[in-house]
């Protein structure tokens, strides 16, 4: 993902917004264009994805470890929906803040 994702939490007494970013590692080059094409598509899912966490959950490392694969599965979901040959193999995230 080119750019960061920033939501917030407006019914959390500690925890006000979430700064995250990420990158995916990927079997195949057809993945990488796939997922640049139909970025969009992919932020919007995954803005849904981060506003629907329990943001005290995030606080801990089981917690980013279920995010990584409900990121993973809804991204794998997509490709597979669009055709494409190739899948993302793992989440990676390059910045994880939490206010």
């Amino acid at each position: 993902m080119t750019k960061p994702f920033v939501v917030d939490f407006p019914k959390s007494d500690t925890i006000k917004f979430l700064q995250i970013a990420f990158s995916f590692a990927v079997d195949n080059e057809d993945t990488v264009a796939a997922l640049k094409k139909n970025e969009p598509m992919l932020r919007n899912n995954l803005i849904m994805i981060l506003t629907s966490q329990n943001p005290l959950e995030l606080n801990n490392k089981e917690g980013k470890e279920k995010l990584k694969e409900l990121i993973l599965k809804d991204v794998n979901e997509t490709l597979e929906k669009l055709n494409v040959h190739g899948e993302a193999v793992e989440v990676l995230f390059t910045s994880f803040i939490m206010q």
